[in-house]
């Protein structure tokens, strides 16, 4: 990436929360900040690191999931406390009760995904975001 390049967030997470936005069955991110950012934000699936629960609940498998890769994006609305998340929020997935225990949600909208994911090396040390270049924004989407 050029340092006068235009970069994006990146949102990193496991398997299998991604997928869940990008087939519309979650509209919201845990985090455990108060994150800043509002608008178009890249989604990333780490290549190592999965979460168990969500697999069943959802009928996934794991095989299927891309890992290591950028896999598409969401317009981030807004971040609010978990305790003020409207509950319609929850009566659109109740699965949601029981997997919320962070801080703060980020309401996501419009996901999108990519035709084809992104191979991608986070910088070294990045855990939960980094950037990369905006051009990805640009990707074919189904």
């Amino acid at each position: 990436m050029k340092k006068t390049e235009t970069t994006v967030p990146v949102m990193a997470n496991r398997a299998p929360w991604n997928e869940l936005v990008l087939r519309g069955n979650r509209k919201v991110k845990t985090l455990s900040f108060n994150l800043k950012h509002r608008g178009l934000m890249l989604l990333y699936t780490s290549s190592n690191r999965q979460d168990d629960w969500g697999f069943e609940s959802y009928c996934l498998s794991e095989t299927d999931l891309p890992k290591g890769a950028i896999v598409g994006y969401v317009n981030v609305l807004d971040v609010v406390p978990t305790d003020d998340l409207p509950e319609k929020f929850f009566k659109a997935d109740p699965n949601l009760f029981d997997s919320t225990g962070q801080r703060y949600v980020a309401i996501v909208s419009e996901p999108k995904r990519f035709k084809k994911p992104i191979p991608f090396k986070p910088p070294q040390g990045a855990v939960r975001f980094f950037r990369a270049p905006a051009s990805f924004l640009k990707r074919a989407t189904v």
